[in-house]
């Protein structure tokens, strides 16, 4: 492994150990629940800036390619419906889209 792969996932895991939140997902295709440390995003209200009001995206959860094995595949495929459950609520995952590095996942998310 390559000294910057090793430092990027040295502070990814520093950031999640601070600021994450755990996600559970099973496998539609089976297999037991993965529960691992996520970033979570899931902004709620809007903001005021001047004249204009910014909305919030939609909820967002980023992780490292190797916390949920097949995953980022299944949901590629469209082949079925991935679900994982954060805080208690369950969020349907709509698309992961790979970050500039391919290491980091970013996954689109929408509350059911």
């Amino acid at each position: 492994m390559a000294i910057f792969d090793t430092i990027k996932e040295a502070t990814f895991n520093v950031v999640k150990a601070h600021m994450g939140t755990v996600a559970a997902w099973t496998p539609s295709s089976g297999g037991a629940i993965i529960s691992k440390t996520v970033l979570f995003n899931d902004p709620t209200e809007n903001m005021e800036m001047g004249e204009m009001t910014f909305q919030g995206v939609d909820p967002e959860m980023e992780f490292f390619h190797n916390d949920f094995p097949g995953l980022y595949d299944l949901v590629s495929n469209r082949s079925t419906q991935e679900l994982v459950t954060i805080k208690g609520n369950v969020f349907c995952i709509m698309q992961i889209v790979k970050r500039y590095d391919g290491d980091t996942y970013i996954a689109k998310l929408a509350p059911i």
